[in-house]
């Protein structure tokens, strides 16, 4: 299932509090912090939750469904008035045939031979719906019942944190047991327990049983890569399955596609059954190693298209990997009129397995195949996409915007050396970039035309905090640390000329840069980065001097992906979270004033708009509805319409022209 949210790994690492870096600097280490930081954001859990479900049933990332095992006759069967089933077995012995499975709950109605008189509710009257316990899970689990009367039972699992259950088990009343396995990483490991409700008729006979299994099940194999068909696109890599009866995707066909090419991986023994409607299904065999092997299907541009993989019952890891002969852009109606500035301003969505761009007023958004890419701050025509991968280190590639094509490779590093981030300085034609290397974090500038590669700061290890950031102008980089007993410094490069130059300052450091903007850095403070205390939000001159407060005391996680706007009457910090009264009584701050206000909701009905960290000028920001990627595995199934506001005149602008409900469906 892809995470929409979840969301790339070290993407922001300097545009998030550096209390979240170790500087044990290991690529484990980084993904960890980073993964923990985002854990606490700002965020409306039960949206993502929803539509990480919904992505299950309309979207094409490979996901691992509930695996229902067992003898199961169809659907609402009974035993019929001579039927005599067989004893219901003990709810733990429901278990005996999962003996890697540790029971976590059991619930027993009725005697074992079954009800002992008929029940006394009429077909008309619903079954009743009971909750039997609640269990945190660490691993996947498994579901046993077994049932004896009128009908069937239904099993639902919820978590707390959103009302729609994300698995569930369903058993006909004739005393056969069945189960269902949810062979995935828990859904909400924050959970303190999640919800097991029984709907069954009045009067039946049941038993349940929940097992769960070692955490270190989901251990992926570490599959080969896979080298696309030349010509043809990848519409969807959802990563390794755990399987043991099926798995799937719902992707919609590029309008162009006319045939669809399956990548099965699959570790272990047996067969795995490769199906799509209209085609007689392919067999393709496992082994040791997961060596990938192709088979091809007929497509339909434009429709949707269900995949489905079988296997045989035991549990065996599946990758499997979807590509088309088709372009994978779609085309939205056109921009309505927009400000130069405005209109060609870049954007970029990461996801596993592809980068999406384009620019604000664009209709048509580029993807490129580039797994695991971490696009940094495009500008310009300008989009830096660092990679990284164990065999073959860390790159940083340049990306042309308007071409939608990778013009060149500006650094690669072997590993486990990681490029974690980067800014386009569209200004002056040249990209600065972030590196972690075993001693500690080096910062470099290069020209775009992949000459120049220079290093101009380093940040030791074990700093009390640091961060790093371009200005709004592309006048100057930044890089900012402190260190106990150290002090401070600040290293200032000058974006024309690409020197550096050192500031040494006695304390306050910069936890965050949010921006610099007028000779002024915008950025969050504390004694510590590593503490987790409230943080002062100041505003300091980058050549060093008296900071000012801007905001005292201010909660960390309310001030993710805040940014600062340069308008006309001055800069202002923007919240990145929900816009709208919540938890947060501002969503933008005059720097210069101090004064603040909220935003309105905009026209997403109860659906709350987020900002979006864009750089945009002249007073103008972008709000979304659920980010701007449009995958064939991730449509915008639950997407408002992006809106663009200003900051000084309150304007807005509805971009039907970027990836929407309306423009999807």
């Amino acid at each position: 299932m892809h995470d929409t949210r979840i969301e790339d790994l070290l993407r922001r690492t300097l545009r998030v509090e550096a209390e979240t870096l170790a500087f044990t600097l290991t690529t484990s280490v980084l993904e960890q912090r980073l993964a923990e930081r985002r854990g606490r954001a700002r965020s409306n859990r039960r949206w993502i939750a929803a539509a990480a479900i919904a992505a299950v049933a309309f979207t094409g990332g490979i996901v691992a469904l509930t695996q229902p095992r067992g003898e199961v006759p169809p659907t609402g069967a009974s035993p019929g008035p001579s039927a005599s089933p067989s004893p219901l077995p003990d709810a733990s012995a429901l278990l005996a045939d999962h003996p890697d499975a540790t029971l976590r709950l059991e619930h027993s109605v009725g005697p074992a031979s079954g009800p002992t008189a008929s029940p006394a509710s009429s077909p008309a009257t619903p079954p009743a719906k009971i909750e039997v316990g609640r269990v945190r899970f660490t691993g996947p689990f498994v579901i046993a019942v077994a049932c004896i009367g009128p009908g069937q039972l239904l099993v639902e699992v919820t978590t707390p944190s959103f009302d729609v259950p994300y698995t569930q088990a369903v058993a006909p009343c004739d005393g056969k047991p069945v189960f269902s396995e949810y062979l995935a990483a828990p859904i909400d490991p924050a959970s303190t327990g999640d919800t097991f409700t029984v709907t069954v008729a009045e009067g039946a006979s049941w038993r349940l049983a929940v097992g769960e299994y070692p955490a270190s099940l989901m251990d992926q194999p570490a599959f080969a890569p896979v080298e696309l068909t030349p010509g043809w696109n990848v519409v969807s890599n959802g990563g390794a399955t755990l399987v043991s009866t099926r798995t799937g995707a719902h992707i919609t066909m590029p309008d162009a596609a006319t045939r669809v090419g399956v990548f099965v991986q699959c570790q272990g023994t047996g067969l795995v059954s490769i199906s799509v409607p209209g085609s007689p299904p392919s067999d393709v065999a496992c082994d040791p190693s997961g060596v990938a092997r192709r088979v091809e299907f007929p497509a339909v541009g434009g429709q949707p298209l269900t995949l489905e993989a079988s296997v045989g019952g035991e549990r065996v890891w599946v990758r499997l990997i979807v590509e088309a002969n088709g372009d994978i852009a779609k085309t939205y109606p056109s921009a309505p009129p927009l400000p130069v500035s405005v209109a060609t301003a870049p954007y970029a969505v990461p996801d596993p397995s592809v980068v999406a761009f384009g620019t604000v007023g664009s209709d048509r958004q580029w993807i490129l195949p580039m797994s695991g890419a971490q696009p940094g701050m495009p500008a310009g025509d300008l989009l830096p996409v660092a990679s990284f991968d164990a065999a073959n280190g860390a790159r940083l590639e340049l990306v042309s915007v308007s071409k939608g094509v990778v013009v060149r490779t500006l650094a690669a590093v072997p590993a486990p050396s990681q490029i974690f981030d980067s800014w386009a300085d569209a200004t002056h034609d040249q990209v600065f970039y972030a590196m972690a290397t075993e001693t500690g974090i080096e910062f470099h500038r290069v020209g775009a035309a992949g000459t120049d590669d220079t290093l101009v700061a380093t940040v030791g290890r074990d700093p009390t905090g640091f961060s790093a950031e371009l200005a709004v102008d592309d006048s100057v980089f930044v890089v900012d640390a402190c260190f106990t007993g150290r002090g401070c410094t600040r290293t200032i490069v000058d974006g024309t000329t690409g020197d550096p130059r050192e500031v040494d300052r006695a304390a306050e450091p910069l936890c965050r840069i949010f921006g610099i903007v007028d000779g002024t850095i915008v950025g969050s403070t504390r004694s510590a980065c590593s503490e987790d205390t409230p943080t002062n939000v100041i505003g300091v001159p980058v050549e060093g001097g008296r900071s000012k407060v801007l905001i005292e005391g201010a909660v960390g996680a309310n001030l993710d992906g805040a940014f600062v706007a340069p308008t006309s009457e001055g800069p202002k910090l923007v919240l990145a979270g929900p816009v709208g009264p919540d938890e947060t009584p501002w969503d933008v701050l005059d720097i210069a004033t101090g004064e603040t206000e909220l935003l309105p909701p905009g026209a997403a009905g109860t659906q709350p708009l987020m900002t979006a960290d864009i750089r945009l000028r002249d007073g103008w920001i972008m709000l979304t509805g659920g980010g701007l990627g449009d995958f064939p595995w991730q449509r915008a199934f639950d997407r408002p319409v992006p809106v663009l506001v200003n900051l000084v005149t309150g304007e807005r602008i509805e971009l039907v022209n970027l990836p929407n409900w309306k423009g999807n469906y």
